[in-house]
């Protein structure tokens, strides 16, 4: 009887999860009991992730709370990857650094090529376009020096 329920119970819920990324319930949704959990509403890969991000953890049979000691061995494992992801998030913020200073350098760059360009003169232009149809002559820098001033 007990498992005709919980099969009743458990083709209910695929039903109810229609349209949901997965149609199967996933083991955090439905207690061994048979009963569905108050999680009913979240798909299956949220489910996951949470029991990844906050597995359930296991209390004491006599909920004394009375945490086991640890080895000389696991505590410097323990010490070790602390170290290693300290390193790791000090990498990593050095990198965030570097990243925002070129981002802040590209976006001065862009700041001092967005100008807007006026018109040059007819008479400018006339006067450079003559100055660079005569490759082989000599310009006197004089010339050079009233033809940027134009």
């Amino acid at each position: 009887m007990k498992a005709l329920v919980y099969f009743l119970e458990t083709v209910i819920f695929s039903f109810m999860k229609v349209g949901s990324p997965s149609s199967r319930a996933t083991e955090e949704e439905i207690s061994t009991e048979g009963k569905l959990n108050g999680k009913s509403t979240i798909s299956f890969r949220h489910a996951i992730l949470q029991s990844v991000i906050s597995p359930d953890k296991k209390s004491d049979p006599l909920g004394c709370g009375v945490t086991k000691k640890r080895s000389g061995a696991e505590l410097k494992l323990l010490w070790k990857k602390a170290v290693f992801q300290h390193i790791l998030l000090i990498r990593m913020e050095k990198e965030n650094q570097r990243l925002r200073a070129i981002r802040q350098e590209v976006a001065i760059q862009q700041v001092c090529l967005n100008y807007e360009e006026e018109e040059i003169p007819s008479e400018a232009m006339q006067a450079w376009n003559l100055m660079l149809s005569r490759p082989q002559a000599r310009i006197d820098s004089n010339i050079l020096h009233s033809g940027v001033k134009q």
